[in-house]
């Protein structure tokens, strides 16, 4: 190849990578000024139109957990932090950004929303933490239950898949397993792959037939 083909070839790639530059430089431009927008309109947006009083929200059912910790001063901290949440009010805002929640409830509700949504995340760790607690001291059923709950609520913590899958499998509830896998996909989980993958393991090696009188 002489030099003036190389020339041109090399010349064509630089354009074509200047090309390149300036289409991604414009797309993030366009992104960073639709977020600037949006946080601009965030900051400006008050509700007073909302009764936060009067909002959906999650209810702990407290029938479900254990009404003793039987000794185990893990559980009767946890027991105890429950308790105190259960009077609070919760929702399930984990999805949401802060600019979220100040176009959708006001910017003069954010400070609240915040809380309420703290107040999700710290359920969702005290259910799989009681979980975890219930199923080392052999308690399939009633961690299983705790899990349900959690998944009821769209919680979106890695562990409470994972664990309400190992307590299907200690039941032997190949049923259960199978719902469980159908619902996963569902749920924007960070580790789906590995939480599909370890489900999968667990439906192929039980030798368990269903058992159809499991209560969920």
């Amino acid at each position: 190849m002489g030099f003036l083909p190389f020339l041109t070839i090399f010349f064509i790639f630089i354009l074509f990578l200047a090309f390149r530059y300036r289409s991604i430089s414009s797309k993030q431009k366009e992104g960073e000024d639709a977020f600037f927008r949006r946080e601009s309109e965030a900051n400006t947006t008050i509700r007073t139109d909302i009764d936060l009083n009067s909002l959906d929200y999650i209810t702990i059912p407290m029938d479900k957990f254990p009404s003793d910790s039987n000794g185990n001063e893990e559980m009767a901290t946890a027991l105890a932090e429950l308790q105190a949440l259960s009077d609070k009010r919760i929702l399930n805002l984990t999805k949401m950004t802060n600019t979220d929640l100040k176009i959708t409830y006001g910017r003069n509700h954010l400070d609240e929303m915040q809380e309420i949504g703290e107040n999700y995340v710290a359920l969702s760790m005290l259910i799989v933490k009681i979980a975890e607690l219930l199923y080392a001291d052999g308690d399939y059923s009633g961690a299983s239950k705790i899990l349900e709950y959690g998944i009821a609520t769209k919680t979106d913590i890695n562990k409470n898949y994972m664990l309400l899958a190992d307590c299907y499998n200690m039941l032997g509830s190949t049923r259960q397993l199978a719902t469980l896998r159908e619902q996963v996909p569902l749920m924007g989980l960070t580790l789906e792959h590995q939480i599909l993958s370890h489900i999968d393991d667990l439906i192929q090696h039980t030798s368990a037939t269903p058992d159809e009188n499991f209560e969920s």
